[in-house]
């Protein structure tokens, strides 16, 4: 059965944690077990600025590049874009290829900057 955006969207959030700019802040400040950054923005967003220490992996490739990017499949992932929706389907797509701790910044970089 076909869903709409908004369903998949609502899907989507209750699969995967969405975490604030600052609780982002929070874990990575957490004794050296810093999650990895994965910034799912398209190369031109990610030049014109990213988070320190960000991967940068634009979304139309996730699925081609995650494994050999990230392979150890247990890895804390928090994935960002710039408004939070590119970052909730990355996490959802990780989810289905067998990751375990990925969560996503809810406002993505605009709500970092901010």
């Amino acid at each position: 059965m076909a869903k709409t955006f908004q369903e998949i969207m609502a899907d989507a959030r209750k699969q995967i944690p969405e975490v604030s700019a600052q609780q982002v802040n929070d874990l990575l400040k957490d004794n050296g077990k810093s999650p990895v950054l994965l910034d799912v923005r398209e190369k031109d967003e990610w030049r014109e600025g990213h988070l320190e220490g960000a991967l940068c992996l634009p979304r139309g490739f996730l699925e081609i590049k995650v494994e050999s990017t990230i392979p150890d499949k247990n890895t804390p992932i928090i994935a960002y874009c710039a408004g939070g929706v590119r970052s909730l389907l990355a996490a959802k797509i990780m989810r289905w290829l067998g990751y375990q701790k990925v969560l996503s910044m809810a406002g993505g970089y605009g709500a970092r900057k901010n």
